[in-house]
């Protein structure tokens, strides 16, 4: 008996029943030890029941593009106690939900399915728990618009519904990622000077991506002044790494174009770090000054 009271320093309120003067007195053999011992084990096991589901990621947080596709947050919930709930991912500044929530692995008959919340903190329930063990493995997509954030990170709070406590995890340095932005430069054929009335030429422009993202449309336009410049395709063609654009819209005499495929970005329908796209016009001069 002594020996067992030593070993309950750490839970005082056990200590404490164990101290009362009428367990003292019913000594420590027989039925009333064996009772002393099943009031333990009735209290080890409310402190279970109240425990909330463990939180982690078996995949890290994907990179995100901004203004460009979208990509997964994965999350394992292991359960603790029997209780059903619902999940809150916190998304950080210019980081929003796309849309979609699916399991991708856990215990059968332990579900995942969107029930509100907003674009920066969706909500999901979570249902189908019914033993301590049972676990859950789904993923998130979200998506990035312009901002000024390097890096970022996702939090998972868990709201407990009847049987076990919330659960978190917010911690800043856990599961962080990326988030990528393309950055262009354009080098403008140079200004053409002393040009001859009804002269031709070709203009030449390069475009570079010196960001950390990639994209998958360029969006060029050309002005043409009063009509002192012209292109002279007929069509109003323009050429980006060998492949020939017309507009995709005209206001006025400005010429809008969409830049995009698989041959002009270097095979692969992106316009990745370090990579350029030369873009010629032809042009013919009508007046000067223009």
């Amino acid at each position: 008996m002594f020996k067992l009271l030593k070993h309950l320093t750490v839970y005082p309120f056990f200590k404490h029943l164990f101290m009362k003067k009428h367990f003292i007195s019913i000594g420590y053999k027989g039925i009333q030890f064996r009772s002393l011992l099943t009031l333990l084990a009735l209290c080890m096991s409310a402190l279970t029941y109240a425990q909330g589901p463990t939180i982690s990621y078996p995949t890290a947080a994907a990179d995100l593009t901004r203004a460009y596709g979208q990509s997964n947050l994965t999350v394992k919930l292991v359960f603790n106690a029997v209780c059903n709930g619902t999940v809150r991912i916190g998304l950080p500044a210019s980081v929003t939900y796309a849309g979609t929530v699916a399991k991708s692995g856990g215990t059968a008959g332990v579900n995942i399915a969107y029930s509100g919340g907003t674009a920066q903190a969706p909500e999901f329930s979570i249902s189908g728990v019914t033993a301590i063990g049972d676990e859950i493995t789904f993923t998130v997509a979200r998506q990035a618009s312009c901002g000024a954030l390097a890096s970022a990170k996702d939090s998972c709070l868990f709201l407990a519904g009847a049987g076990c406590s919330d659960a978190s995890e917010t911690v800043g340095s856990v599961n962080t990622y990326n988030l990528l932005a393309p950055a262009l430069s354009l080098v403008a054929n140079p200004a053409m000077t002393n040009a001859v009335l009804d002269t031709t030429a070709t203009r030449t422009h390069t475009v570079t991506n010196g960001g950390n993202g990639a994209l998958d449309t360029l969006r060029f336009y050309v002005v043409y002044p009063g009509g002192g410049i012209e292109n002279t395709s007929g069509t109003n063609t323009i050429t980006a790494n060998g492949t020939n654009f017309i507009p995709s819209g005209t206001s006025g005499d400005t010429l809008f174009y969409k830049i995009f495929g698989a041959t002009l970005f270097g095979g692969d329908n992106l316009l990745t770090t370090g990579e350029t796209v030369t873009i010629t016009e032809p042009i013919r001069v009508n007046q000067c000054n223009a």
